[in-house]
């Protein structure tokens, strides 16, 4: 996924903890496809 880069890799518990905030808090018709 981002793992490209160092910073890309830096960056994947950030979006793992949004992503899981957004399942969490944001109905499912506010979610954007995929999540």
């Amino acid at each position: 996924m981002y793992r490209l880069t160092e910073a890309g890799a830096a960056l994947e518990p950030a979006l793992d903890e949004l992503g899981e905030w957004a399942k969490k808090y944001l109905p499912d018709d506010e979610r954007p496809e995929g999540c």
